[in-house]
């Protein structure tokens, strides 16, 4: 019996970008190789279906004018962090202008929207959201911090991150004009930083935080995960290991399509119309009323790595959605 044909590999071009300090992270792998961590990326490459695409990855740097010379077809952006690669995403979009503005999946500019004190603009006025007032500064003194927050109006407490860094790294939370003395605690010196306004979004039955993970495909939402957290600060290594929380997860993860999407879809909807990317991640609180109260949404979150068993359907789904997508450039292209 003949075996059935092979389909070919469908043909993308990724454009990816070196961070514009031109510094990448270098780890040891446990048989002692040399592994380099690329930060600020859209993450799901390496998850991809083997052998479903054929791709080719074209390299940006900040340090260099040159643009690569690429041949006619389709391109995904890959390039994902505003703030530690604007450089690149900009040298991106100077590219795909020269080639005519070929199907692009997540164009850089696009990506360049989801820059925090950007974004706090961009989604003001939307029925049903709560977009935290964020301002961006550089300062080259400590006073700098209190002074912004005083010239902007903003309502204490504030939460204070350094730009390009997430996971709950390089942040804190000052509660009145008088406690600026602790951004000494974060090495800002030639860094850019965020001042966000501080939404407190406690659920009064547990005094616990909720934060969840919505991932956008072609416009569709996906639950990908609710982090519940004692502490504001939430991310994956302090969330509650109980079984108590690995339940009400995975209850609203299987709930989600028939349960929560309806009351929030009109506002998701709203959102991405306004940032307009193929693929970007809502870190945001749903309160008990279907308020959203959004921290972030970028293409820079983490979406097909491996996850626990109660995630592992959203997982699956949100990847299917990738590829899918991925697929339709091809064909336009």
């Amino acid at each position: 019996m003949a075996k059935p044909a092979r389909t070919a590999a469908l043909p993308l071009a990724f454009l990816m970008g070196v961070d514009d300090s031109g510094r990448e992270i270098v780890e040891l792998t446990p048989n002692g190789d040399i592994q380099i961590i690329y930060m600020g990326t859209c993450s799901f490459l390496p998850q991809l279906t083997p052998g479903r695409f054929d791709i080719r990855q074209v390299w940006l740097s900040s340090r260099s004018n040159r643009l690569p010379r690429l041949q006619p077809g389709p391109l995904v952006n890959y390039i994902a962090d505003p703030d530690s690669h604007s450089a690149t995403l900009a040298k991106a979009q100077r590219l795909i202008e020269r080639l005519g503005n070929p199907p692009c999946f997540n164009p850089p500019h696009a990506v360049m929207r989801t820059r925090r004190d950007t974004l706090s603009r961009l989604l003001q006025g939307i029925p049903g959201v709560r977009m935290p007032r964020t301002v961006r500064i550089e300062a080259r003194h400590p006073d700098e911090f209190a002074e912004t927050a005083r010239k902007e109006k903003l309502n204490y407490p504030l939460i204070v991150r350094l730009a390009g860094t997430h996971n709950g790294k390089t942040m804190l939370r000052i509660e009145n004009p008088g406690e600026w003395d602790a951004v000494h605690a974060l090495p800002w010196q030639g860094s850019a930083a965020y001042l966000a306004e501080f939404v407190d979004t406690r659920d009064p039955a547990d005094g616990c935080y909720r934060k969840h993970r919505i991932v956008m495909v072609g416009g569709k939402p996906h639950l990908l995960h609710i982090y519940i957290s004692p502490d504001w600060n939430v991310h994956r290594k302090v969330t509650l290991q109980t079984p108590e929380a690995f339940a009400e997860e995975l209850t609203k993860i299987e709930s989600f399509e028939r349960s929560l999407l309806p009351r929030i879809a009109p506002a998701l909807k709203e959102i991405h119309r306004r940032i307009g990317l193929d693929y970007y991640g809502i870190d945001c609180h749903v309160g008990r009323d279907a308020a959203l109260t959004v921290f972030e949404a970028n293409a820079a979150m983490n979406a097909l790595n491996p996850v626990p068993s109660q995630r592992e359907r959203s997982r699956t789904r949100i990847k299917a959605a990738i590829e899918k997508r991925l697929a339709r450039y091809v064909r336009r292209g």
